[in-house]
């Protein structure tokens, strides 16, 4: 008797080139980095010119900062890092409670990795704290990714911060 295993088709992650970036960095989290300098590092993913616009993207919504030539970690994804968060695209499953802190009402649940202030319900919310399995949030006035539902089963944990033209479908 033969079992027949899953037999989609293979296409790469590309969410993993958003980990290799932040990985990369942090080991030259003094100095950063030239842009120039990542497109051997995920040649085997991207093409040059999708290097700098995944770049470019990852900069405009904060989580790279240019200074001068170079590019570094925000402040944010090397806290991350420093809590050894960085260093792997297999994505978090961990769901959360959200509670607004001016009424105290649940007003509802996110998956995986979320930004400081997201999309949930209509409302937009940024966050106030974190302590498993509770996120604590307040309204917020301004743009917002939507919150994290329920994951592609081959998208990595990184596949949130892709270009939204360059995420998987489905």
């Amino acid at each position: 008797m033969w079992t027949i295993l899953d037999q989609s088709a293979y296409t790469p992650d590309r969410s993993v080139a958003v980990q290799q970036i932040f990985s990369t960095l942090y080991q030259h989290r003094g100095n950063g980095m030239r842009e120039q300098a990542l497109v051997p590092v995920l040649q085997e993913l991207l093409s040059p010119q999708e290097v700098a616009e995944l770049l470019s993207h990852l900069v405009q919504r904060g989580s790279l900062e240019r200074r001068g030539a170079h590019l570094f970690l925000s402040t944010t994804v090397l806290d991350e890092a420093e809590r050894g968060q960085i260093h792997s695209n297999i994505p978090d499953a961990t769901t959360y409670r959200v509670i607004d802190a001016e009424s105290n009402r649940e007003v509802g649940t996110i998956a995986g990795m979320f930004e400081q202030v997201f999309l949930l319900g209509s409302s937009v919310w940024q966050v106030l704290t974190v302590k498993y399995p509770i996120i604590r949030a307040k309204r917020y006035r301004g743009p917002a990714d939507p919150a994290v539902f329920k994951r592609h089963p081959q998208a990595g944990k990184y596949e949130h911060l892709l270009p939204p033209a360059r995420r998987r479908q489905g």
